[in-house]
């Protein structure tokens, strides 16, 4: 904005930076084998950290130093190896095992409002969403585990499209994994 633009209009913004509606959310702190309950507990996207109001002008904030996991809702978060922020982060566990594990890392991007009618924007948005990771336990996961995971996403018919392309992938689609 210029100078002269000044705004008084209430301006809307869509969306949030956590995870939970409200903090208002009863969740569980493991540490060491012991569960600690707390009354309310939500996830700050933006900044990748779990924390917990206090009072009104007070917060508790969680870093994973001594902490395992933390459950929300039936939902378990912990901190692992981010390789597309190269540091460790916050992930959702959606399936933990020996071969393979599933994450899902939740990130939340701005969007600026704008008046110009050609941008069709007229509020500001905080859009969520959600990258999924495989990670692997032992060198020797079958392409099947893989598929697998794909089938939960419902992404495995991309995976037929790529099989489809060449020899191994029209072995695969015989096998009819």
């Amino acid at each position: 904005y210029q100078f002269d633009d000044i705004r008084f209009d209430d301006r809307h913004l869509e969306g949030s930076i956590f995870l939970f509606d409200n903090e208002d959310h009863p969740g569980r702190v493991y540490i060491d084998n012991k569960v600690y309950k707390m009354e309310n507990i939500n996830y700050n996207i933006e900044n990748d950290q779990f924390f917990t109001k206090i009072e009104n002008d007070s917060v508790f904030i969680y870093t994973f130093e001594t902490i395992d996991k933390i459950s929300i809702k039936n939902r378990e978060f912990k901190e692992i190896y981010d390789p597309y922020l190269n540091k460790e982060s916050v992930f959702e566990i959606i399936y933990e095992g020996d071969n393979i594990s599933l994450f899902k890392k939740h990130t939340v991007r701005f969007i600026a409002g704008s008046d110009n009618p050609m941008v069709n924007r007229s509020s500001s948005i905080f859009k969520q969403k959600q990258r999924y990771y495989i990670e692997q336990g032992k060198e020797s996961v079958a392409i099947g585990s893989y598929f697998n995971v794909l089938r939960v996403l419902s992404l495995h018919e991309d995976f037929l499209k790529i099989a489809a392309d060449d020899e191994l992938g029209r072995k695969l689609q015989d096998l009819e994994l």
